[in-house]
């Protein structure tokens, strides 16, 4: 940046010197100041030191600004002993005046130039020193660049990234309240500088770059941690490690830890060698692997973990972050999300989901994220939390589909065949078509171009043929219609006395909101499709993986029921399997005429309504055993059901 401009003309002083007529420099006789004028040097450019002699040019500096009736380059010339020469923003020429009383010390934090001391200015949030070339600057390894505003030079200070206000031999200090960052330089090696420091961050806090932490702090895996150069320089029990470099000649690392168990740290990277990051091998396996050279972009499809970037495995088909909790996501996912292998849940793996546009991948609308080259989005809130990007398909509207990744980005995977995304009013469906299906994503009224039943008033599965807000019914004439879905609808396998209250691609049967299905398919593994109505097989509902013994806390491997249920056995069209229904009122040891009447984990066997249990598990109260029920089905979620009877 140049200060005011002026026309070029002949140095006096070099003049007079070329012809002998002076041997001293002319002054004002009533202040002993220099009255003659340099003038401006144009096109000198900003260079390092003797040892960045070759050093690519850098933008031009005022360097005849810094002189006039003072010199702001050292702050001397003015006749007041109170007062500096200081470079005035404003007139772009250097003045006196007022020196401070207290100045802060250099390269430390500022908010005006009345602050600095003589010969330097507030700029980057330090007390910066003037420079006309880096020769000026008085340290190895400086650069004289141009100021961020209108002003002259400045010198770049050569600060240690590891401890700014302790340095190591060969750097400088940063002062109180200034960080020291890393510049980069196209085509170059970059430097080091003193920058003021946010000071609102702390160790471990969540961080998005360098600038958010502490000074001697570096953001790495999304957290704050301690700058390190060596294992030396960390407290006991952590190691220099993370996302170490090096960066203008020092090596730069953060301290960190790898979790019990595990090979390295998937966050920061920590027990990985340079040029090496953390991430899982092709069985799921964390470990260390080489970086590629020119990795896939975050999001981008991939085939292999190998292909992704630090930080990052191949999951779903695309490169996704790795996190312990939202915070360590960033800007790269709305969700942490666990991970698995083979169908299994890995330990102590998550992933960020993404939080993308399921309509428009690539170019998302506001608030969402982009997925990259190759993938596709799919709304995965239920099981994730966040929509998600995964490796996209290339199948078009009709095209088969048995996996949303066999469809091209923008469709999803309806009923085996992909439909596109859309709006209600929108025009992403062509002539023929509706948007059908419509439901909340996140936070978005979307479904999927498709064709309305010719012979109903709505597809059963689907809800194609239903306006934004309605869901497909039935009554108990086999007649389907469109329905408003309750603003506040009970959750799925709930009590309900009404199909309003059921929520979307749910029906109120047996008093229990029941999710509607046409084939098992449908439904969740192990659970089975019952058919309302015979004259519309398409129309069923889904059985329920409940568990008899204790319907509303289950255990592990089990779903609940909502209060007030109980979980029934019985032989459906498939063989054995359980659903919620209503609980009776009789207690355990009233009489009974059937299993309906009893409560919540008991049977009505021999009149009366007995506790459940499971055989050969002596889960039985003191003075009976477990014999099995005259009414037994199968076994059941790989348990054989029976009840608790006094000991003969």
């Amino acid at each position: 940046m140049t200060g005011r401009a002026r026309a070029p003309r002949l140095n006096w002083r070099a003049f007079a010197g070329l012809l002998g007529l002076f041997s001293t420099a002319a002054c004002n006789a009533l202040t002993g100041v220099n009255d003659l004028q340099f003038v401006e040097r144009p096109g000198m450019a900003s260079t390092g030191g003797a040892a960045d002699a070759g050093a690519d040019a850098a933008p031009s500096i005022v360097i005849g600004s810094l002189q006039g009736r003072c010199n702001a380059l050292s702050g001397s010339g003015c006749a007041d002993e109170g007062q500096t020469c200081r470079f005035q923003r404003e007139t772009g020429e250097p003045g006196c005046v007022p020196a401070p009383r207290s100045p802060v010390v250099p390269y430390a934090a500022c908010r005006g130039d009345d602050e600095c001391p003589a010969a330097y200015l507030c700029e980057a949030g330090v007390c910066s020193q003037l420079c006309e070339s880096a020769a000026d600057c008085g340290w190895p390894g400086a650069r004289c660049v141009a100021s961020t505003g209108q002003g002259p030079g400045r010198c770049t200070r050569s600060c240690d990234l590891v401890g700014a206000r302790a340095p190591r031999a060969g750097l400088q200090a940063c002062g109180e309240g200034a960080r020291c960052d890393f510049v980069p330089e196209p085509g170059g090696a970059g430097y080091s500088d003193c920058f003021a420091a946010a000071g609102s961050a702390f160790d471990g806090a969540p961080c998005s770059a360098h600038a958010d932490c502490p000074p001697d702090f570096r953001c790495d895996g999304q957290r704050c941690a301690a700058a390190c150069g060596s294992d030396a320089a960390c407290p006991d029990g952590l190691r220099c490690g993370g996302s170490s470099e090096e960066l203008a000649g020092q090596r730069v690392g953060a301290c960190c830890s790898i979790p019990e168990g595990q090979a390295c740290d998937l966050l920061s990277g920590c027990g990985c060698a340079a040029g090496a990051t953390c991430s899982l091998d092709p069985s799921g396996a964390v470990a260390c692997r080489s970086l590629p050279a020119q990795p896939r972009a975050p999001y981008d499809s991939c085939a292999q973990h190998a292909e992704c970037p630090a930080r990052h495995s191949c999951i779903g088909g695309a490169c996704k972050l790795h996190c312990n909790e939202l915070a360590d996501c960033g800007a790269e996912g709305a969700a942490c999300a666990p991970a698995s292998f083979a169908g299994a849940p890995l330990p102590g793996v998550s992933f960020c989901a993404r939080g993308c546009d399921v309509l428009s991948p690539q170019a998302p609308g506001a608030g969402l994220r982009a997925c990259g080259a190759g993938a596709t989005c799919i709304d995965s809130a239920l099981e994730l939390g966040a929509t998600d990007c995964i490796a996209a398909g290339n199948g078009a509207q009709g095209a088969s589909c048995t996996l949303e990744s066999d469809c091209a980005p923008g469709f999803d995977c309806v009923l085996g065949r992909c439909e596109r995304w859309c709006t209600p009013d929108g025009s992403e469906c062509g002539l023929g078509l509706s948007c059908g299906g419509v439901y909340d994503v996140s936070g978005r009224a979307l479904g999927s171009c498709c064709t309305p039943p010719l012979d109903r008033a709505c597809h059963w599965l689907s809800d194609c043929g239903c306006g934004e807000g309605e869901t497909c019914s039935v009554d108990d004439g086999a007649v389907r219609s469109c329905r408003a879905v309750s603003a506040q609808p009970v959750p799925p396998y709930f009590a309900c006395d009404a199909g309003t209250q059921c929520p979307q691609f749910h029906h109120c049967a047996f008093g229990v909101c029941m999710l509607r299905c046409e084939t098992s398919v449908s439904c969740a593994a192990g659970t089975q499709c019952l058919v309302l109505n015979e004259d519309d097989p398409e129309t069923g509902i889904c059985s329920r993986n409940c568990d008899m013994l204790s319907p509303g806390a289950p255990a592990p491997g089990f779903l609940p029921c909502g209060p007030g249920l109980r979980c029934l056995d019985f032989d459906g069209p498939e063989g054995a399997t359980t659903a919620c229904i209503f609980s009776g009122p009789v207690a355990a040891g009233g009489g009974c005429a059937g299993t309906g009447d009893c409560g919540a984990g008991l049977d009505c066997e021999a009149g009366l309504c007995l506790p459940l249990c499971e055989l050969g598990a002596d889960d039985c109260a003191a003075g009976t055993v477990c014999a099995p029920r005259e009414l037994a089905t199968a076994p059941v979620g790989g348990r054989s059901i029976g009840v608790c009877i006094a000991e003969e």
